[in-house]
């Protein structure tokens, strides 16, 4: 710098040193240091403070002079700084997939998991709506639940470039949530906040977090998107409460489960009969509970599943789960054309649903459509690399297909994650 301007301030000089220093630790650690620094050179320069370089004696009006070239040449230095620094240093790309890992549940009541989980679920739930992102799927991130995982491991394990992490403690009508969002590339905070709220305001936190994703990963929502983002599912706490304890048994997924998933929905239900995501819910189970230990006969439980998948439909049409339980339901009663009309509204809805590509892949599969299968199976992959019936659904595909030993992988994969789950089971 003094050889291509010997006029220009000694501190500009060490500052540019600063950036530019080999050691990690010595050099600036946030593009505001280097803001403040500058800042505080100009305004000294402004007052004649700043010594140049060279040191030679100068006419005041030569001085006033070169001093405002130099504070033009720091305006203009000021952005070409930062951009080198956090292009060099930190060279950034853009978040466009993140996993958010079960919030840890830090109340010493168990009986208060279903809330951990239920805004884990949640924020998955809103943040999958957006398009320009890819989000892991519940079944996925679940299985990090109760370890204690690395952020960034787990987010080279996922392939994803942002992983969200967070604690859950409740203290009598009040709850408390913390989140952090990690950068998988360094392991850096990308953002952080925490959300002290009563409990009657607990559905709303959900939105909160994925709302605050959004704007800080600045993502570019269309309206649409936007209004899904920012819609409140009930205005019944209760209701609300009472489908976060249906989906935690229906995930369990085993016939005593299921039992008590459809006592939660029916009461979410009862409390709020336009809650659309409890009638999904409750369809979603009726359509499991007779491939799970024929925990109930196949021939009461469809009709029940249909009419409870329609009424969500009807309620909230732009509901994917809603459609793909429809579409189930449809299936189930071989109307293979309503099915896949049901699915593929719901991956248009939210192409980030992995239940949708999943099943829709088996209605493809059945329909003797191998190749647009295969492609919705390897989709729902990606969203959803840890699910069981996901990976076993691929393998089988490979295997229709002539690809024995990716088959093989596959199912490998699967074995690898639970040795006793059977190859073939439904959902």
């Amino acid at each position: 710098m003094v050889r291509l301007n010997p006029d220009l301030p000694a501190e500009l000089e060490r500052i540019v040193n600063k950036c530019l220093e080999k050691d990690r630790n010595l050099r600036y650690q946030h593009a505001a240091d280097i803001r403040t620094d500058l800042q505080r050179l100009k305004r000294d320069t402004d007052t004649g403070k700043s010594a140049a370089i060279t040191g030679t004696a100068e006419t005041p009006k030569s001085k006033s002079w070169k001093s405002r070239s130099a504070i033009i040449g720091i305006t203009a230095i000021l952005a070409i700084l930062i951009w080198v620094w956090l292009s060099y240093f930190y060279p950034h790309k853009a978040i466009d997939s993140v996993a958010i890992l079960p919030f840890v549940n830090t109340t010493s009541d168990p009986n208060v998991e279903y809330l951990s989980d239920g805004v884990t679920e949640g924020v998955i739930n809103s943040l999958s709506q957006l398009r320009q992102l890819r989000v892991m799927a519940r079944t996925t991130v679940f299985h990090y639940k109760g370890r204690d995982a690395d952020p960034q491991k787990v987010g080279r394990d996922l392939n994803v470039r942002a992983v969200l992490t967070g604690t859950f403690v409740q203290h009598g009508d009040s709850v408390r949530v913390q989140t952090e969002l990690v950068e998988v590339s360094n392991g850096s905070q990308i953002w952080g906040e925490q959300y002290d709220r009563k409990m009657a305001d607990i559905s709303t936190v959900q939105q909160e977090i994925a709302r605050d994703i959004s704007d800080k990963l600045r993502l570019r929502l269309t309206g649409e998107e936007s209004k899904r983002l920012n819609k409140k599912a009930t205005q019944s706490e209760e209701a609300y409460d009472l489908y976060l304890k249906g989906r935690y048994y229906w995930n369990k997924r085993s016939p005593e489960a299921f039992k008590q998933a459809v006592q939660f929905f029916t009461a979410a239900t009862d409390k709020d009969p336009t809650y659309a995501l409890a009638w999904s819910g409750l369809a979603d189970t009726y359509s499991l509970m007779s491939g799970y230990g024929g925990s109930m006969p196949l021939k009461d439980a469809h009709p029940k599943a249909k009419a409870a998948a329609l009424k969500a439909v009807e309620l909230d049409d732009s509901l994917a789960e809603a459609h793909t339980s429809l579409g189930f339901a449809k299936e189930a009663e071989w109307d293979w054309t309503g099915a896949e009309k049901e699915y593929t509204k719901a991956i248009e809805l939210n192409p980030n649903y992995a239940t949708a590509h999943h099943w829709y892949s088996a209605l493809l599969s059945a329909l003797g459509k191998q190749g647009e299968a295969l492609a919705e199976a390897e989709r729902a992959i990606k969203l959803d690399p840890l699910s069981l019936p996901v990976k076993t659904n691929l393998g089988d595909l490979y295997a229709g297909t002539g690809r024995f030993d990716e088959a093989i992988q596959q199912y490998r994969k699967t074995l690898e994650i639970n040795p006793k789950y059977p190859l073939r089971t439904l959902g």
